[in-house]
């Protein structure tokens, strides 16, 4: 009986987890840059406002290549990086 309770508590906090981690549909943003944000950066930077005294070229560079602990971004495209960078700028 204790196993299938751990077990049903575990189910419990995996469905949780994934709930928290899934993005929500594309017709929800404002702009492609806020759902690009939203997909790729909330994760470890939920306020994208405190790149905001950043110049573009660090913000590209950062995304491209990475920067500190942050790894490179390397799927995402220039296009989709401008969009991103707009979106910061537009807040």
């Amino acid at each position: 009986m204790k196993a299938a309770v751990t077990i049903l508590a575990i189910g419990g906090m995996l469905a949780a987890l994934i709930s928290c981690a899934t993005v929500p549909p594309a017709d929800t943003y404002a702009s492609e840059g806020e759902r690009l944000y939203a997909a790729n950066c909330t994760r470890c930077h939920r306020q994208p406002e405190q790149f905001s005294n950043q110049d573009n070229e660090s913000l590209r560079k950062a995304i491209s290549k990475g920067a500190h602990r942050m790894p490179a971004v390397p799927d995402i495209t220039t296009e989709e990086q401008q969009e991103i960078i707009a979106y910061i700028r537009n807040l």
